[in-house]
């Protein structure tokens, strides 16, 4: 576990960013906020790369008391293989079902 390197539990989502809506941050930020030094890493193909949708989020975690130093944003564009070896960096996967 990558925890066990870092001392600090990693959360993820690879779910496309217009599933992660109001609900879902405040979830999210909910279990932050319970699992004290936390991160969360963001990842959607190379769309995080967008300076407007990281500021998005950066603002709507930091409204449910997640500071940015806990989000991390990945903007590589990977292949498949690669996408599936980031799992590997993380401890827990969490997952944004449907639309609002």
């Amino acid at each position: 576990m990558p925890a066990d390197e870092t001392g600090a539990i990693t959360f993820a989502s690879f779910n496309n960013p217009a599933k992660i809506y109001d609900q879902v941050i405040n979830l999210w930020a909910e279990v932050l906020n319970a699992v004290p030094g936390s991160t969360l890493l963001l990842k959607y193909r190379n769309w995080y790369d967008q300076a407007s949708l990281r500021g998005r989020m950066t603002d709507s975690f930091n409204g449910n008391g997640v500071g940015p130093e806990r989000l991390i944003f990945d903007t590589a564009q990977d292949s498949f293989s690669e996408h599936l070896g980031r799992y590997g960096d993380v401890d827990i996967a969490v997952r944004a079902r449907g639309y609002q």
